[in-house]
């Protein structure tokens, strides 16, 4: 992976992160604004529960 892909990468990331950021605004679930409070397996069983 080249530097220019990996930069592009951190780039979406960071888009990715802000995005997840307000949407747990918009449902009443933001924290202190870090979205690494939850891990992967929680946020996988979190996301199971929700209706289709």
């Amino acid at each position: 992976m080249s530097d220019e892909e990996k930069a592009l990468r951190q780039v979406w990331v960071v888009q990715a992160e802000r995005e997840l950021e307000a949407e747990l605004k918009f449902l009443g679930m933001a924290g202190d604004g870090n979205v690494d409070d939850m891990g992967d397996d929680e946020l996988l069983s979190e996301l199971e529960v929700l209706p289709p």
